[in-house]
């Protein structure tokens, strides 16, 4: 009888897509995502479907959204460590409203170009 063996494998390979010779993780460009604002603010009455908020990144890390009438509320999705790390070097987004309501604020995020 033979007994199992004590082979085994290291697969060392990353598990994503295949963007080029730029990692998934590094390609700011590819960002693009919907989500719900957390926490609105005040400001959000005066905004409307289809307008157009600026995506920041704020002290401690956090990221939200502003225009023209004041600071709107926070991004909060998966992908807001990326987005994080995107904003740290310079790369700037922004955030579509695609939904509205005095409770809701639902956004598209990408990048600014």
């Amino acid at each position: 009888m033979k007994g199992g063996g004590k082979s085994y494998s290291n697969y060392t390979r990353e598990i994503g897509g295949d963007y080029g010779s730029v990692p998934a993780s590094d390609n700011c460009d590819l960002i693009n995502f919907a989500t719900e604002l957390q926490n609105l603010q005040p400001a959000m009455s005066e905004y409307a479907l289809g307008d157009i908020l600026k995506v920041v990144l704020l002290p401690n890390d956090n990221v939200g959204t502003e225009g023209d009438h004041g600071f709107c509320g926070y991004i909060t999705a998966m992908e807001t460590t990326k987005l994080i790390t995107c904003l740290k070097k310079g790369k700037e987004f922004k955030a579509a409203i695609q939904k509205i309501s005095p409770t809701l604020c639902e956004v598209r995020v990408r990048p600014l170009k």
